[in-house]
């Protein structure tokens, strides 16, 4: 394992290392994270308190209209084809963030879809053809064969053990001596004779759908029409699949802004990483691997929020005791003039969160202390 890490800053770093040493298991691999760099070269990590899941919401829209002309730049390059990190991961503990409530959940998602990079080239139907066609190509493509065996219905148990066979007697799947296995291969090779055929398309795809099925018959058509099989879409396809090989959905790049999982974005990086969720409630099931996953993932900054009543939500994860206060800021957040204010350390922090619990029911105490003067 690599002792040093030379994606995140150096308040990240020792963040992350901090935690991840944090009551760990006698009997697991002891993880090594440490900076590059002997001294703070960037942000502190930001926690930010806040008062609700729209002042959350509004957080992430002022960071993300503070950094709107770098955005622009780097979804040019993603739309590009340019290999490049998303500038700004949006993690949560679920998928969605549904637990922010409508408003809030919708201003988000906006958010995301504005720099959302155009990156599936192929439709799923296209992609499992041409996967179809790669494989008669190339048999010996294990990755592929893999899906292809997913895209057949075969379970994931039978894959399993047929990937194991296969390690176990140091051979590729096509050299298995499998039903499943032969029958892929025929499938393919007589995919393959089809659309290498000089068939009008329409005829094609009626001699391949008794072999595998699609969607949305209409759009394939047109698809084989205006992005017929030659070598440049076959090589097209492979480079789309070698970079796209870790992320949730096949075919899918990596977006300027992207939201997703603190599971899912393993694997993956961004400049600037903004977790929310971070509470009592939404994290309860995240655990300690996976959040010191997430906060890796950033290289230039990172930012947790709490907002309180978020579906509940009262207090901040316990994971905030095992971060270390040297290299955190902690802040509170108003929306009326997105302005940040800096809380005296995880007391303050914690502190001003329960503030916020208690100050509605206050409010609602002194009302009631009104009504009944009136009334005597």
């Amino acid at each position: 394992m690599l002792p040093f890490c030379g994606r995140s800053n150096y308040d990240i770093t020792k963040n992350a290392d901090h935690f991840i040493r944090q009551n760990g298991e006698a009997d697991c691999i002891e993880k090594i994270y440490l900076p590059l760099k002997k001294h703070s070269d960037g942000q502190k990590v930001q926690i930010i308190a806040c008062a609700s899941a729209a002042i959350a919401a509004d957080y992430i829209e002022k960071f993300v209209a503070d950094n709107g002309e770098l955005l622009q730049q780097r979804k040019q390059q993603l739309e590009a084809g340019k290999p490049a990190d998303a500038f700004l991961l949006i993690l949560t503990p679920w998928k969605g963030v549904d637990f922010y409530g409508a408003q809030a959940n919708e201003k988000i998602k906006s958010i995301v879809a504005e720099y959302r990079t155009e990156a599936q080239i192929f439709s799923e139907d296209y992609y499992r053809l041409l996967s179809h066609y790669l494989l008669a190509k190339d048999p010996r493509n294990n990755f592929n064969f893999r899906k292809l065996l997913h895209y057949s219905g075969i379970p994931a148990a039978k894959i399993h053990e047929l990937i194991t066979a296969a390690m176990s007697n140091g051979i590729d799947l096509c050299d298995l001596d499998d039903p499943d296995i032969n029958n892929s291969l025929w499938k393919c090779a007589e995919i393959k004779a089809i659309l290498d055929s000089e068939m009008p398309v329409v005829q094609r795809i009626d001699r391949i759908l008794p072999l595998i099925s699609f969607s949305d018959r209409r759009n394939v058509e047109k698809e084989m029409e205006s992005k017929p099989i030659n070598q440049k879409i076959l090589e097209q396809l492979e480079r789309e699949e070698d970079e796209g090989a870790e992320l949730e959905e096949v075919g899918q790049r990596v977006g300027a802004v992207e939201l997703m999982t603190i599971v899912g974005s393993k694997g993956l990086s961004a400049d600037h990483v903004i977790i929310v969720g971070f509470d009592n409630i939404h994290m309860k099931w995240v655990s300690r691997n996976a959040f010191y996953v997430a906060m890796t993932r950033a290289r230039k900054s990172l930012h947790i929020l709490t907002a309180v009543k978020a579906g509940g939500a009262r207090q901040a994860h316990h994971f905030l005791d095992r971060l270390p206060d040297d290299h955190l800021e902690f802040y509170s957040y108003k929306k009326s003039d997105r302005s940040k204010r800096r809380l005296d350390g995880k007391q303050g922090f914690k502190k001003y969160l329960s503030n916020l619990n208690f100050a509605p029911s206050s409010k609602r105490a002194a009302q009631g202390s009104a009504k009944k003067s009136i009334s005597k």
